[in-house]
């Protein structure tokens, strides 16, 4: 059943059971929600180290971004919940948390060389301080869009997929050729994202937040509430 055809309903019933305006409204609304495009968040400094790392659970969403995907190119935006960071670069590193539900897990940096000529890399530890993976250059092909500078087949913005073992809190790291990553969140030798460079991280990964089609569910829940209730008066 494609949206158009929900949206369709949703107006139909909304014109036809008057008494249930608000209700119906509601579904409509829930099922026009999946739709949206992706929106962005800012970083917010000071977040240059692991104990200070800025915490942006609450803003994952389903909505579309043509930038997000996996490392075989597949648009992954509506079916795995994601944030987009803008991070800017103030002589500092950056450090993000998150909280995740295990699973399929991509780390991907567009725009850095595009931003201020950043090279960037990247790197996430589980929230004991073990470092997981870390990236440095990506193949020009990995997540859907975004990286635009192609040399050989890769690209300098960096991108890491990984499958989490477990759910818990995670955190991670950003800075720019050739700085070196280690346990405890551990970020040394230079490589602090220069003032006047910046960048696009996006997140991606399973968390608390309701799938879309659960969202539309919800919504013709609230539909089919307000007819019964207009058969019953």
């Amino acid at each position: 059943m494609t949206f158009k055809f929900l949206k369709i309903i949703g107006i139909g019933f909304i014109m036809s059971v008057k008494k249930s305006v608000p209700l119906l409204f509601a579904g409509f609304i829930a099922l026009h929600t999946s739709a949206a495009m992706a929106s962005f968040i800012s970083e917010i400094e000071a977040n240059n180290t692991g104990a200070s790392a800025q915490n942006v659970d609450g803003n994952f969403d389903f909505a579309f971004s043509a930038d997000i995907g996996d490392v075989s190119g597949i648009n992954t935006s509506t079916s795995l919940s994601h944030v987009s960071i803008l991070g800017t670069g103030d002589g500092s590193y950056d450090f993000y948390s998150f909280t995740s539900l295990g699973g399929q897990t991509i780390l991907d940096i567009d725009y850095g060389w595009a931003g201020g000529l950043m090279d960037t890399m990247i790197a996430i530890w589980h929230s004991d301080g073990n470092l997981l993976m870390s990236n440095d250059d990506s193949r020009f092909s990995d997540g859907a869009g975004g990286s635009n500078w192609d040399y050989g087949g890769l690209s300098y913005d960096s991108f890491v997929q990984l499958n989490l073992v477990s759910s818990g809190r995670y955190f991670v790291g950003v800075c720019r050729y050739e700085c070196s990553f280690g346990d405890g969140f551990s970020l040394t030798d230079g490589g602090e994202p220069q003032a006047g460079a910046d960048y696009t991280l996006h997140i991606s990964t399973a968390t608390s937040v309701p799938e879309p089609s659960i969202i539309a569910l919800l919504g013709l829940g609230l539909v089919g509430l307000g007819f019964a209730r207009r058969r019953q008066s």
